[in-house]
């Protein structure tokens, strides 16, 4: 079971992103999300990495479950973002419920 990871591709520049960052920043303090990793990776001075990963708007963002990426897109809306991270948690949530076998007295 890989831990939820959420990328966000900004630019310094970008008024849009620095929102977007600042509130990112208050999510991670929160306990609903202590169990997801927020990283944040400048455009300006990971130009190969966002290239290799074919960022052409800020933000962008992605939602990772381990190595696998399992959400992206652009814009800088927290009500969009926490609807993604909701959903990736809940997918999480039912995929690591652990079913009990019940006892059968034949």
């Amino acid at each position: 079971a890989g831990r939820l990871l959420v990328v966000d591709y900004y630019a310094p520049w970008c008024r849009a992103c620095q929102r977007l960052l600042r509130q990112m920043q208050s999510l991670a303090m929160e306990d609903q999300f202590r169990d997801v990793a927020f990283a944040s990776v400048d455009f300006e001075q990971s130009r190969d990495l966002c290239h290799a990963r074919n960022v052409e708007k800020l933000p962008t963002l992605e939602i990772y479950k381990g190595d696998e990426l399992k959400q992206r897109w652009s814009g800088a809306s927290k009500k969009r973002l926490l609807e993604r991270l909701g959903d990736e948690m809940a997918a999480t949530d039912d995929s690591e419920a652990v079913l009990e076998p019940e006892l059968v007295s034949a």
